[in-house]
């Protein structure tokens, strides 16, 4: 009996992580120049430039005329190095946004305290 409730909590948990780590929808959104201010510091993203080059990091700040912008990874590491830089406006042609930090690991806790939720609840039914 007690191992048909832990197959079931088990059931369970195998759904539930799959449809909370395993569930990144993209969205396709807009923003204006002045917006990216929101982005700054807060999340990781990639730079698609017009010379075909694709940086990734975190945006510092955002200027007029130019994003200072943290490089973590680049395909063209001698043009973009591994540190902080100035990248005209002009230069950039596509942002892709990856998430906030800790995103993945506040999901992953939720699943963790959901399936301990159950297993202890199931042995503890009256």
């Amino acid at each position: 009996m007690i191992w048909r409730r832990s197959l079931s909590v088990v059931a369970v948990f195998v759904a539930m992580s799959g449809s909370l780590l395993g569930s990144e929808t993209e969205k396709r959104l807009q923003v204006r120049w002045g917006g990216l201010k929101k982005l700054a510091g807060a999340r990781q993203v990639a730079l698609h430039l017009a010379e075909g080059v694709r940086v990734e990091g975190r945006i510092r700040k955002v200027t007029i005329n130019s994003l200072v912008f943290k490089v973590k990874k680049s395909s063209n590491p001698a043009a973009y190095p591994k540190e902080t830089i100035r990248i005209p406006r002009e230069a950039v042609s596509r942002i892709e946004v990856r998430g906030l930090r800790g995103d993945r690991e506040q999901q992953a806790g939720a699943t963790i305290a959901t399936f301990l939720g159950a297993l202890l609840g199931s042995f503890y039914v009256v």
